[in-house]
């Protein structure tokens, strides 16, 4: 497996991987919540601790969305 430093003919620091790392994860929640929008759905993401607690704290949450048109009582 290539890693990115050596990709970039470079020694990546400790710091420098932690950022690209969270660039990449929000790469994919984006994605993610795109997703879920074109099929229909309200998309929220968010934290819901505090860094310091864990990098690892963005929640992706998503409900369908209430079609006015489609109720039978409109």
């Amino acid at each position: 497996m290539l890693r990115l430093g050596e990709a970039l003919g470079e020694v990546i620091d400790g710091a420098t991987r932690a950022e690209w790392g969270r660039r990449c994860k929000r790469l994919l929640d984006l994605g993610r919540s795109r997703y879920l929008a074109a099929r229909g759905y309200a998309v929220r993401l968010q934290t819901y601790v505090p860094q310091t607690v864990t990098p690892e704290n963005r929640l992706i949450t998503a409900w369908p969305r209430v079609c006015v048109e489609c109720r039978s009582d409109a």
